[in-house]
Parts: C-alpha cells; sequence; structure tokens
C-alpha cells in the first residue's frame, strides 16, 4: 500500500495515517476504497493473532465502555503485567457472555484460563458469576476508583434519607463528597461537616466511615487490609427501614465479590 505523502509502501508515517480516523476517511487519503482498505486491515490482523502467544497472562484487567452513549458496550481485557500494549481482547457486549469469549480465546492462543490468578474490574456481579465459570482459580480484585464510588453512592443515598427527616445545610451535600484532608472545603462546607459529627446522626457515622476506607487502601499487608475492613463495616442485616440499608447493600456486594474470589 502506497501512501500519497511519504510514498512508502510497507509503513506509512503520514500525520493522516497516523491519526485515529474512521477508515472512509483514511481509505480516502489513501485514495483507495474502503472495502480493499478492510481487506487489508483484517489480513494483518489475522496475522498478527496466528502468532499471538498468551502462554504467560496469568492476571487479567476487564473494563467495559459505552462505544454509544447508552447503547452498545464494547469489554477490553487487559494484560496487567503488561506495561506497553496491555490490551489482549476486545469483544462487544457486557457482562458474563464476553468472560466466557475471553476463556475461549485465551485457550485459542496457548495460555490456560486455569492460568489466571487475578481478575482486576468493578462490582459487576454478572462478571463475577462469570469469572467463577471461566477463570476457575482466579482471584476478584475490586479497582480502588470503583470500591469509593460505590461507598460514595451509598452514603448519600444514607444522607438523602436523613435529609428527609431532618434538615441538613446545602452547604453539605458536596462537603460529605470531598475529602476532609485535601484543603477542598469551603468554610460553608467545613463549617456543615463539624456540625453533621457533632449531631452524631446516620449520615455522620457513613461519612466517618468513608474517611477510614483509606485505612484500607494504606494497610501495608492483606491481613491489615482484611482488618482495617472489618473494623469499619456496617451492619449487614440492617432492614430497609434503616438510614443504614444503603450501605449495607455495600458490605453484601463486597462479600460476594470475597465469595466469588474464594478468599
Amino acid at each position: 500500500m502506497r501512501c500519497p505523502h511519504t510514498h512508502a509502501i510497507h509503513v506509512c508515517e503520514c500525520p493522516a495515517c497516523q491519526a485515529e480516523m474512521q477508515v472512509l476517511a483514511v481509505s480516502r487519503q489513501l485514495e483507495i476504497s474502503d472495502k480493499r482498505l478492510w481487506r487489508i486491515v483484517h489480513h494483518y490482523v489475522g496475522r498478527m493473532l496466528g502468532e499471538l502467544d498468551l502462554s504467560r497472562v496469568t492476571a487479567v484487567g476487564v473494563d467495559e465502555t459505552a462505544s454509544r452513549r447508552g447503547q452498545r458496550y464494547v469489554t477490553v481485557f487487559l494484560d496487567m503485567q503488561r506495561q506497553q500494549e496491555p490490551v489482549l481482547f476486545a469483544v462487544p457486549g457486557h457482562g458474563k457472555a464476553t468472560i466466557t469469549a475471553f476463556s475461549a480465546f485465551l485457550a485459542e492462543h496457548g495460555g490456560d484460563p486455569d492460568n489466571v490468578v487475578e481478575v482486576v474490574f468493578d462490582m459487576s456481579q454478572v462478571f463475577l458469576s462469570g469469572v467463577a465459570e471461566n477463570l476457575p482459580n482466579a482471584e476478584v480484585t475490586v479497582d480502588w476508583f470503583h470500591i469509593v464510588q460505590t461507598f460514595t453512592k451509598a452514603m448519600d443515598e444514607v444522607r438523602k434519607k436523613e435529609r428527609r427527616e431532618k434538615g441538613h445545610p446545602k452547604a453539605l451535600r458536596w462537603a460529605v463528597l470531598k475529602r476532609l484532608n485535601n484543603g477542598n472545603l469551603t468554610a460553608k462546607q467545613l463549617a456543615a461537616v463539624q456540625d453533621l459529627v457533632a449531631d452524631q446522626g446516620a449520615t455522620a457515622d457513613a461519612w466517618v466511615i468513608k474517611e477510614k476506607l483509606r485505612w484500607i487502601q494504606k494497610a501495608p499487608t492483606p491481613r491489615a487490609d482484611r482488618w482495617a475492613a472489618c473494623s469499619i463495616r456496617p451492619n449487614p442485616h440492617e432492614t430497609s427501614k434503616s438510614p443504614f440499608y444503603p450501605l449495607s447493600s455495600f458490605c453484601c456486594l463486597g462479600r460476594r465479590v470475597s465469595g466469588a474470589s474464594g478468599a
């Protein structure tokens, strides 16, 4: 394939071909049909897949993204031990079926699903069941971002439920979502947090637990990590009428993650 800008036959280094562009746009730049360009892409991708060796894959990261807002999903699998070009596999859709597809792809390219000992993803229950069935020896690691995100949402539900029963200052809404020690709190937000702690209500307890989540992140050993998690865990048997019920749901979700990973 000859580039009209550099006249290179095998490797095109012109800006138009280096940029991330749609196939139709690239074909116009190269003055060939998009069908021919697709044939070239499929040929070289297929050749590279034939040479792909996944025999050393033992730790996998999984993430899903919407290729079109709210409509189409793509699930991407990464080699957590590879710093450059970590993408192993991508498949349309999300959930359990994508784990099954990856397991088959891994086996087709020299890998062994039984050799995968760690899978990193969010707290999706459909991923959990897929890992248990297709990657039986893998322990589940939930990335820290999703832990904080899920707990913060649960804490905000506690705040909303308590706000309906007794008033909260407007500044509290955003104050409890921020870190206490990073200097981002305004004077009104800091005062709202101080009043919240003095009140000793359900929102105050939930906020204190959120702040203590950093104990888990900074724990030096897995044993210390488990101790820190147990020391701040809310009661998982709260009823739906309790203001702590959203936190209990988070706790039960954490238990399902531990159970699926064999921890």
